[in-house]
């Protein structure tokens, strides 16, 4: 099913959509200063799909997640999240902005 006027099926619309979304939702908790921890476990589980996922997932998560995380979050507040991000993750967040956030 094709969503007119995008060229995208609406499964692949709703997972960038919802990686958008979960990165807007950790950047919020890095503005909060919540404890990186609480969501190494999240990020591990990102990095295994992409890592084994197919490729429209694997895109969603390198476009809607990956580029949006840290936006607008400070370094000071970025780091603790940055040093649990998994390598594959900062090697996509790097290959897209240039720099680690920090």
């Amino acid at each position: 099913m094709m969503n007119i006027g995008t060229g995208w099926s609406k499964p692949e619309f709703s997972s960038y959509s919802w990686f958008e979304s979960l990165a807007n939702a950790l950047n919020s908790e890095m503005k909060k200063k919540v404890i990186a921890d609480n969501y190494q476990a999240l990020l591990k589980t990102i990095s295994s799909v992409y890592e084994h996922g197919e490729s429209g997932i694997m895109k969603a998560i390198d476009v809607a997640f990956v580029e949006n995380l840290f936006w607008q979050v400070n370094s000071d507040n970025a780091r603790p999240y940055w040093e649990v991000m998994p390598k594959n993750l900062k090697g996509l967040y790097v290959e897209f902005h240039g720099q680690a956030p920090l």
